[in-house]
């Protein structure tokens, strides 16, 4: 397989009439591995594709994680561990769930593309809770699952997502461009995993201290990569995809698997070249398996409401100077902080000038 870097260009037409997935998912039956982040940062996307980070690396054992107990599963089409109570304190939840699939659709499987298939830059469209929520907020955490190959024997896996604030249009399977409008991302690494092809899942929690705002209605683009750094991202190479579940409107909001998705996909596959072309690469994910349509497998969990902005400090819903004014207030006095908020800005569990300077890259950014 090629090694690309990523232009996150996209094609600005819109797709035509409906066509054929020519994709045929197979069931994946086998036990997910779960793995721990080893490092987290929040990076911007620029124009040219090179990446800019709004804070340091952060070690993810320095994470501030005390919003566990109070974010909320949102979006949930990554099948959280069966069971009637929502275990928001463990941080430790499998993708296992299967509460409408019938016996044809083992417990606990998932789905995929087989072994060989290779889907490292594609981009989903995404409606918090039920499809009828106006707030988005803050990701406070990540559920994700994915199939890794790790071709060189000492390839990083690292998991990209930038937030877009344009939803993908299903109707004929048009889909809007969806890096238009793309927030601040994350980019987490979860070191070198084992030779091989595995089956992961991770629970990555501690992540509002980087201030991403997931949308209410919206998409993401989600990334797996080798390398990330100042000059851009570099692709996968060894085969890689993520792991397909899935939403319906038949879940509601009603404990797990909150959140609805279309049947539109972009995939990076037409060809691999780190473009996500619209007018080439958008799929129908209605394959008529359980659930439907499927989707890659992935779960948010948001803390506040209201702009889920992070340089809205003071959170009255507009960025400017009364925000940087209250920012310094709690960076030289923690009483003086906003009710909810802290001056360890980047979520390293410290106070410094680091949180300082992301701060100041938030604000210039804006919201």
């Amino acid at each position: 397989m090629k090694c690309s870097t990523i232009a996150l260009v996209a094609g600005l037409a819109l797709c035509g009439a409906a066509f054929a997935n020519p994709k045929v998912p197979q069931r994946h039956t086998g036990t997910a591995n779960k793995v721990e982040p080893v490092r987290v940062a929040k990076i911007q996307r620029n124009a040219d594709g090179t990446i800019r980070f709004l804070t340091n690396w952060i070690d993810y054992s320095d994470l501030n994680r005390s919003e566990r107990g109070a974010a909320t599963p949102r979006f949930d089409a990554f099948g959280l561990t069966q069971g009637a109570t929502l275990d928001t304190t463990d941080g430790d939840d499998a993708p296992v769930g299967n509460t409408l699939c019938d016996g044809s659709v083992p417990f606990g499987s998932r789905w995929w593309f087989g072994a060989a298939a290779h889907n490292p830059n594609s981009a989903d469209d995404m409606k918090l809770d039920d499809g009828n929520a106006t707030d988005g907020g803050t990701l406070e955490r990540w559920d994700m699952a994915w199939a890794w190959t790790n071709g060189t024997g000492a390839e990083e896996c690292l998991m990209v997502i930038f937030p877009s604030n344009v939803a993908q249009t299903d109707a004929d399977l048009g889909c809007d461009d969806p890096t238009t409008d793309v927030g601040a991302g994350i980019v987490i690494s979860f070191g070198v995993l084992a030779s091989g092809a595995g089956y992961y899942y991770a629970n990555v929690d501690g992540l509002s201290g980087l201030g991403t705002t997931m949308p209410a209605n919206g998409g993401y683009i989600q990334i797996i990569a080798s390398v990330v750094d100042e000059t851009g991202i570099t692709l996968a190479t060894g085969p890689t995809q993520p792991m397909l579940w899935g939403t319906s409107e038949d879940y509601g909001e009603a404990g797990r698997n909150t959140g609805v998705a279309g049947i539109a996909r972009v995939d990076d596959d037409n060809p691999l070249d780190g473009i996500l072309d619209v007018t080439a690469e958008c799929y129908g994910y209605d394959f008529g398996v359980c659930p439907d349509p499927l989707q890659a497998a992935n779960a948010f969990w948001i803390t506040g409401g209201g702009s889920g902005c992070a340089a809205d400090f003071d959170g009255d819903g507009f960025v400017d100077f009364f925000d940087f004014d209250a920012y310094v207030a709690c960076f030289e006095d923690a009483l003086a902080c906003p009710p909810g908020k802290t001056a360890d800005f980047d979520g390293d569990g410290f106070i410094d000038f680091f949180d300082f300077d992301a701060y100041v890259a938030a604000f210039e950014q804006g919201c």
